[in-house]
């Protein structure tokens, strides 16, 4: 009679797509009723999970500051990507914990699971970090290497040099004086006057 019972319950999870297509139904009505929609971004993420590894495997990712945290979450992700396993190590090949300091509370409680500490889950995982990897590229924190339009920002700032051939001309459009020691003694002038006779510095208007 037990064994009826649990077959016909099989067989109605069959009909509804496997204990795999429930689970995940069950997940995304739990993404809803606690406000974490960063579970549902996986479902999408996951039928160009391969082309979007693979990519990244070629492209030559490089911060743009000292932060470097989004993209050393990207090499530990690629590291397993091959790897058929739902768990990989919270921590990278040097022994050290991942730093996801970037990471949201929402997606920090979707990548762990309080049955396996120290472990994290991997296609939340790889979702969460596409999701950084897309934002620091359009806010240009990231760049790639080569590229026009995701290319570094630093690379078209003037060098010191090019600045220095241009402050003479800027200082005199902005009204202020070119020299660091003419600088320092008109704000030791200004500092002296009463604020009361204090007179903004009108730059010239070029025509």
């Amino acid at each position: 009679m037990q064994a009826a019972g649990v077959g016909s319950v099989r067989q109605v999870v069959e009909r509804a797509g496997g204990a795999a297509a429930q689970l995940a139904d069950i997940e995304e009505v739990t993404a809803y009723q606690h406000d974490n929609h960063e579970l549902l971004i996986q479902q999408f993420f996951k039928a160009d999970r391969s082309t979007m590894l693979a990519l990244s495997a070629v492209l030559r990712f490089k911060a743009t500051s000292a932060d470097r945290s989004v993209l050393d979450a990207l090499e530990h992700a690629l590291t397993y990507w091959g790897k058929t396993r739902d768990f990989i190590p919270a921590r990278g090949a040097d022994g050290r914990r991942l730093d996801l300091g970037f990471a949201s509370a929402n997606w920090l409680r979707a990548i762990r699971d309080h049955k396996h500490p120290g472990m994290l889950v991997k296609r939340y995982f790889e979702a969460m970090v596409f999701a950084y990897l897309a934002e620091e590229l359009r806010t240009c924190d990231i760049a790639v290497a080569g590229a026009a339009e995701y290319g570094d920002w630093r690379a078209h700032l003037l060098s010191f040099d090019q600045c220095r051939s241009l402050l003479a001309a800027y200082c005199a459009e902005a009204g202020l004086p070119a020299s660091a020691a003419e600088f320092v003694a008109e704000l030791k002038e200004r500092h002296a006057r009463p604020p009361s006779t204090w007179t903004p510095a009108t730059p010239t208007t070029r025509t």
